[in-house]
């Protein structure tokens, strides 16, 4: 009894802790970052996993990387996509085409679901899924790039737009709900999710965002972090898709980056929710401290076989 207290005590906690770095994310508020992270969608398949474990899961990995959305447009489109956002009184384009995880991972979402309808490609093996990703990354890509550029602003962002202000509602599944419910680690997400299940029916696609760390490369002062005015040293929110289809228990993420890549300026906020045992930081990510760990390891063991053959000789 006394165990159980404890553990609702620590998920309330951590409750309170998402909802307070979900508010610094919207903000977009500077701050060093106090909990622990993570470079890959792993943790993200494992939090899926204990929601649903007969389930399969499938995450995009660094092969994929290559054909992420997130690049598009490039330089020339670019500017035509700005000029359509313009004309539609978008405030500020560039922030939006810069920060357009929303309605890429919409898109994606989209196009993956009718891939898989379409080409009706196994996912039991981690080979197969690897290989329907990376297919249906390219294709996506491919096929968004050779839309005149105009087209495909509208496509992308035509909808999302028409928003007042940043909402879960911009997704069509969704009818209610705010991004809490729909909160990678949150409690109110794991309630929301068996709740699409429940409803059965099709294929459903519905957003999960995903609080993140961009790290600065220095270690910043109170001062530099209050008056820094670009988008560094901040919690940030990110979204990607999740295309669910109960008639064969599948959850596929869609994240219009791809898999992360090591050594980024971003990394994810690691499920549960943990605060990190070193200092806050604004500059040393996961990915830093373990390679720290990594030369560390790698010197001791250096030193082993070098005792060992001194020894040896004797």
């Amino acid at each position: 009894m006394k165990r159980a207290l404890e553990i609702e005590s620590e998920s309330l906690l951590m409750q309170k802790d998402l909802d307070k770095v979900l508010i610094d994310a919207l903000a977009r508020k500077p701050s060093r970052l106090s909990f622990e992270t993570t470079y890959d969608h792993i943790n993200m398949f494992d939090w899926f996993k204990t929601l649903l474990p007969d389930w399969t899961i499938v995450i995009p990995d660094k092969s994929c990387s290559v054909h992420a959305l997130s690049k598009w447009p490039k330089k020339v489109p670019r500017k035509d996509v700005k000029a359509w956002l313009e004309e539609n009184k978008y405030e500020n384009p560039n922030d939006l085409i810069d920060g357009a995880c929303e309605p890429l991972a919409y898109y994606l979402s989209s196009l993956i679901s009718e891939f898989h309808l379409n080409t009706k490609m196994d996912l039991d093996t981690i080979a197969q899924q690897k290989r329907f990703v990376f297919s249906a990354y390219k294709q996506t890509k491919s096929g968004l790039e050779k839309l005149q550029s105009r087209v495909a602003a509208k496509l992308i962002f035509g909808e999302y737009i028409k928003q007042n202000s940043p909402s879960p509602e911009f997704w069509a599944e969704i009818s209610e709900g705010t991004f809490n419910h729909f909160l990678f680690g949150h409690p109110l997400a794991k309630e929301r999710i068996r709740e699409v299940i429940a409803s059965g029916g099709s294929t459903k696609i519905i957003p999960l965002y995903v609080l993140c760390y961009l790290f600065d490369r220095n270690e910043l002062s109170n001062s530099q972090l209050k008056s820094t005015k670009v988008e560094t040293a901040q919690y940030s929110l990110h979204a990607v898709g999740l295309v669910i289809n109960s008639s064969i228990k599948t959850i596929i993420v869609a994240d219009p980056n791809g898999g992360l890549k090591e050594g980024s300026n971003i990394e994810f906020l690691s499920m549960p929710l943990t605060k990190l045992e070193n200092e806050p930081t604004t500059s040393v990510s996961r990915y830093d401290r373990d390679q720290v760990d990594k030369e560390q390891k790698d010197a001791n063991n250096a030193k082993s076989k070098t005792a060992s053959g001194k020894l040896a000789r004797r």
